[in-house]
């Protein structure tokens, strides 16, 4: 996510370009903070929006796993590749912690879903893995312990958390608009499964012996206003909910990278160039 747009009269296309600028001058006008790119899927995935965070997830990876130090991003970018490359070129701090830290969060907040509230007593999760995602394993430190957990999208959706060392609330919901929870209070060494079969979610809890403790469903088929059940009256808002979402984002997308004409930061040349 770029600083400032690209159609701004004040924008600065490249971070370092000391021939025509000093890099202070385009650091809050027009170069890429990697950072902020959580902020956008954060927004995005809390809507139900799926694609384009994951888009940008993924390319996020790819710069991390094979440009500059492996496993690292980056402080900024240029906006625009320069002329003649492909790629816009990573600038700043080369491993930067925040751009790091909230790559990371976004994987663990909002694609599997995982927030651990009240010092780790319950532990929500919701997640919004795409379709292309067949298996996710996981394993992250609560308390004094581990929440270890496993998908796998199939004919249903199968989720199953376990936790060890320490106990904690779980709640279950795949549900964007109005969450869908299921709700189960955890044991150490205690392990629960949930089934996603269309909008409905069946957990059921383990023991350490793999004895049944219980289950749960959520949406159960209660009367409300007559002969409409409670998950009839969801789903309809589920879909009034995903309606509304489709028609405010349905010109999202990527910008396409134009050097506009005439830019006032690209005006001056120095020669020598600027220099700290």
């Amino acid at each position: 996510m770029a600083t400032l747009s690209q159609d701004d009269p004040e924008f600065h296309p490249y971070h370092e370009h000391w021939h025509y600028y000093h890099k202070d001058a385009a650091y809050h006008n027009g170069t890429v903070w990697p950072w902020l790119n959580g902020v956008a899927m954060t927004t995005l995935l809390r809507y139900g929006v799926q694609k384009e965070p994951w888009q940008l997830f993924e390319n996020m990876n790819r710069q991390a796993l094979r440009e500059g130090a492996v496993g690292s991003l980056a402080e900024c970018a240029n906006a625009l590749p320069l002329p003649g490359t492909t790629w816009a070129r990573r600038t700043g701090t080369f491993l930067q912690a925040w751009s790091n830290a909230e790559h990371l969060r976004v994987w663990h907040e909002e694609i599997l879903g995982v927030r651990i509230q009240g010092g780790g007593e319950l532990v929500e999760i919701n997640p919004q893995l795409p379709k292309s995602v067949l298996n996710v394993a996981m394993k992250m430190p609560l308390k004094e312990g581990v929440l270890k957990g496993h998908w796998h999208r199939g004919n249903a959706h199968t989720w199953v958390f376990e936790l060890q060392g320490a106990d904690a609330a779980i709640t279950f919901s795949t549900d964007a608009a109005g969450p869908n929870w299921v709700t189960w209070p955890l044991k150490a060494g205690h392990r629960v499964e949930i089934i996603e079969e269309g909008s409905r979610l069946k957990l059921t809890a383990y023991d350490r012996q793999n004895r049944v403790l219980g289950s749960k469903t959520s949406r159960l088929d209660v009367l409300v206003d007559g002969p409409t059940s409670l998950f009839d009256k969801a789903t309809r808002e589920q879909e009034a909910f995903e309606t509304l979402r489709d028609e405010v984002f349905k010109d999202l997308g990527f910008c396409e990278p134009r050097l506009q004409p005439n830019l006032k930061s690209l005006s001056v040349y120095h020669d020598p160039p600027l220099t700290y």
